[in-house]
């Protein structure tokens, strides 16, 4: 049985990736993701280069594609997304574990 806790957003980790970009510091940074991982299960990536307005045009799209009817949403469900693993699913469903081939 698990037991669902809130975190405070002030508590959640904001970790620079942009020493990333040039190839340094990436063991510090592991590092950090890990701990957020394990402390906290999210964190904030900042220093990544993404443009500002295609962040702000991917939310936007984000919530007109899950303000849709299931039917319309289930039209990319995820058995049709291959190995990709790519599609939505509703809330209910439950993920799989899948053998690999060998």
């Amino acid at each position: 049985m698990s037991t669902l806790s809130t975190v405070d957003i002030s508590q959640i980790p904001l970790i620079d990736i942009s020493p990333l970009l040039s190839g340094k510091n990436s063991e510090e940074i592991a590092k950090q993701i890990r701990a957020a991982c394990i402390n906290t299960g999210f964190f904030y990536i900042i220093g990544h280069g993404i443009d500002e307005g295609l962040q702000k045009r991917l939310e936007q799209l984000s919530r007109q594609f899950f303000a849709q009817d299931i039917e319309t949403k289930l039209r990319i469900k995820m058995s049709l997304g291959g190995r990709a693993w790519r599609g939505y699913f509703p809330l209910e469903f439950r993920l799989k574990k899948v053998k690999k081939a060998e």
